[in-house]
């Protein structure tokens, strides 16, 4: 599934694709940004001193105490409570931490928040999970989070109760949500647990098929990393694992091509005898080179040692490339999806890190300037100045000058 009062300068700049060595235009790097979160349709800055800066869809006060609903375009940068050390985005729910390790959320309410309030508009204490949470994930219906080595999570079987989750051994280091799935992973060790039949201990591992009557609160064991985990990301139905020796391993539905193998199943609602969706499939053409990982809703990218940035997976809004195919259904022409992964020229070789939402993406510079590309639907990549369903990379940059103004 990682901003104090401010009054806000944005400066953006157009940057075409196959930028070279870098996307960067006019602008220049805003010495008080640390890093860049994305998530669901919004872009939220973190800045030097410890406070965020967020802007793009605020579906369910999502940044705010109650402020600006819906769109967050009237006020580009939206100030987000500063008391927390992380924080993730997902549609319409915001989560973080505290300094006691304690998880906060805000934001949309389906299945694990105050029950008698459809939106949180202010940060509520999830003290059910307790304090000292090691690792956490979450969306509008479901959290999970890691404590003591053991997962606990709700919403999963639509109530308000934190369930230890079962099947799991007691050294869990990593956990992540999906849209009724999570998994989790050890030190070496993949499980899985949720809707989907191969998530499932009686489900095949050849079926994706929801199953809501089945088991979804017990893990069943996905795979065997070959060295230790470095990082675990999941998406809306697929995960990934980078090791140390920077390895990539996909697992889950491969509808969009997220398993990054050039296969895309097609059998959503039968068995699929010829796939194995309970089982780790790796990423042959980054692995082994690849420093870090992100995902977002079924796209997923990694950073190189050379800087640049791969992506694979669903392509909604050219996330990763702009090819095309004629549809005789539709009679238009749509977006290809990638199974294999694709060099982001147009993202240049300057790239520290790279952050994915479920409709657009986000890279940190090298010199820490922010260049963001695709949906721009709810602003979360550039104001008026692109207006486009995928926008190529813009820079994004921020007035720390402006800092702690009324």
């Amino acid at each position: 599934m990682n901003f104090s009062q401010q009054i806000y300068s944005v400066v953006l700049a157009l940057a075409v694709s196959g930028c070279g060595k870098s996307c960067h235009g006019s602008g220049a790097p805003a010495a008080c940004v640390v890093d860049v979160i994305t998530g669901g349709h919004a872009t939220c800055l973190r800045l030097r001193d410890g406070s965020y800066r967020c802007r793009g869809q605020n579906d369910g006060s999502a940044f705010t105490h109650g402020e600006w609903p819906g769109l967050s375009a009237s006020r580009p940068w939206v100030a987000m409570p500063s008391q927390f050390n992380s924080i993730r985005l997902s549609p319409g729910r915001t989560c973080g931490l505290d300094a006691e390790r304690t998880l906060w959320c805000w934001g949309r309410n389906s299945f694990d928040l105050d029950p008698n309030h459809p939106t949180e508009p202010a940060p509520i204490a999830m003290r059910k999970f307790g304090t000292g949470i090691q690792s956490y994930d979450a969306n509008r219906e479901n959290t999970c989070v890691v404590r003591d080595g053991q997962v606990h999570c709700s919403g999963f079987r639509r109530d308000f109760k934190a369930a230890r989750i079962q099947g799991l051994p007691p050294d869990v280091l990593w956990v992540g949500v999906g849209v009724g799935l999570a998994c989790a992973a050890t030190r070496r060790e993949v499980y899985c647990w949720g809707r989907y039949a191969w998530a499932q201990p009686d489900g095949s591992p050849h079926a994706i098929e929801a199953d809501f009557r089945g088991d979804i609160a017990t893990a069943v064991q996905v795979g065997t990393l070959p060295d230790d985990l470095a990082e675990g990301v999941q998406g809306a139905a697929a995960g990934c694992a980078l090791t140390k020796s920077r390895r990539v391993y996909c697992w889950g539905n491969a509808h969009w091509g997220e398993w990054g193998t050039g296969v895309i199943t097609r059998c959503d609602n039968t068995p699929c005898p010829e796939y194995d969706f309970r089982s780790l499939h790796e990423v042959a053409v980054v692995s082994g080179s690849a420093t870090q990982l992100s995902v977002g809703a079924a796209t997923f990218c990694v950073t190189r040692p050379d800087h640049t940035v791969w992506c694979w997976g669903a392509n909604n809004n050219e996330l990763v490339s702009s090819r095309t195919r004629y549809d005789p259904e539709r009679k238009t022409m749509v977006q290809v999806d990638e199974p294999l992964p694709v060099e982001q020229k147009r993202l240049g070789s300057d790239n520290a890190e790279v952050r994915l939402g479920d409709a657009h993406g986000c890279v940190k510079k090298l010199d820490g300037l922010v260049v963001c590309w695709g949906s721009n639907y709810y602003r979360q990549v550039a104001d008026a100045t692109c207006l486009a369903n995928a926008c190529s990379p813009r820079e994004l940059s921020y007035d720390c000058s402006a800092a702690h103004r009324p």
